[in-house]
């Protein structure tokens, strides 16, 4: 697994991370809520399920999949914040991410000045975190 660090830039290397039917209009529902948003049949969509993603990500977390700076990161440590599933012109299988924040600060080595506050795990089409980036940010030197 590689990993990236992202101080002001995100790089993205693009691969295909999941199966897409694109001939059917998704559904949407919120966590906790009975109400199911529709898309737009004129831009379809495939049915997309952030829950299970977060759900097939932690779990790929607790195998150990999920590292940064060489030391395994543990479910304890990550909020999950955002699922992301983005297309590229050239594919229609997208590639799915997983922003988390972390729940505590790591230090960045050999630079005291920066901190890093959050990780994007990338998933293939498995379930498998194939890529990691690191989201940084200036600290506090200790």
């Amino acid at each position: 697994m590689k990993t990236h660090i992202a101080i002001l830039l995100l790089l993205s290397v693009p691969f295909a991370a999941a199966d897409a039917d694109c001939t059917h209009v998704a559904r949407l529902t919120s966590p906790g809520s009975d109400r199911t948003v529709t898309g737009n049949s004129v831009v379809p969509y495939p049915d997309i399920d952030p829950a299970r993603v977060i759900k097939v990500y932690l779990e790929a977390v607790g195998r150990g999949e999920l590292r940064i700076f060489d030391k395994p990161v543990t479910r304890s440590m990550l909020k999950p914040e955002r699922v992301e599933y983005v297309y590229t012109l050239d594919s229609r299988l997208p590639r799915v991410s997983v922003f988390s924040t972390l729940t505590v600060s790591l230090p960045f080595p050999d630079m005291p000045d920066l901190q890093v506050e959050g990780v994007t795990g990338f998933l293939d089409w498995k379930g498998r975190i194939t890529d990691s980036t690191i989201h940084c940010q200036p600290g506090i030197p200790g």
